[in-house]
């Protein structure tokens, strides 16, 4: 029973030393990784939002090449002489859906006159061609020169752009002026001033 006895004082304080160095470790860690670990912070945090926008309004602008075409100088005969020349007429704008073109007459007064003289050159027959054109009349062509159109007080369509998506990059249209000079016409200078206007679609 002694035996016994001591056995079990000998496994009961060595189970007691067992626990408590076990404790004075874990404590012994803990301690350690306070110490080394930093101290964690935690911050409040929020955010909102702005919306941020503008309104680009559509520009156009028309430009012709030179601002001044000159049919020569014409030898006219009985028959009458033809002559023509033509102008490119650029228009830029930044609306998506293009734009149309129109040309007029810049004032009420559509002939082709001279200071010095009184025989006007008046506007031609619609469709008129070179050889078809009516002697001492003028007009202008968007179709390279094929026919002419009279020059009219109102604004004529002559171009309709329906643009592209992004952007507006289009050809320059050509306009073609012509008339056909007979001898009936005094010698002199003659001139009038026609106008582009473009409008955004």
């Amino acid at each position: 029973m002694k035996t016994n006895e001591i056995k079990m004082g000998v496994d009961v304080r060595e189970i007691v030393l067992t626990a408590g160095t076990f404790l004075s470790f874990l404590l012994l860690g803990m301690l350690v990784f306070s110490f080394f670990s930093p101290a964690i912070k935690t911050n409040a945090a929020n955010y909102d939002t702005v919306h941020v926008s503008a309104t680009i309004n559509p520009v156009l602008s028309v430009a012709v090449s030179s601002g001044t075409v000159s049919l020569g100088t014409v030898n006219p005969n009985a028959d009458g002489v033809f002559s023509s020349a033509s102008e490119v007429v650029t228009v830029t704008t930044n609306d998506t859906a293009g734009y149309k073109l129109y040309i007029a007459a810049n004032t009420s007064d559509v002939n082709l006159t001279s200071a010095t003289t009184d025989t006007p050159i008046a506007p031609c027959a619609a469709g008129a061609t070179s050889a078809t054109m009516v002697k001492d009349h003028w007009g202008y062509s968007i179709n390279s020169g094929s026919t002419y159109q009279p020059i009219t007080t109102s604004n004529v369509q002559i171009k309709n752009w329906s643009g592209i998506a992004g952007g507006t990059t289009d050809s320059p249209l050509t306009v073609y002026f012509g008339a056909k000079i007979s001898t009936a016409t005094k010698a002199g200078t003659y001139s009038n001033v026609v106008k582009f206007t473009g409008i955004v679609n």
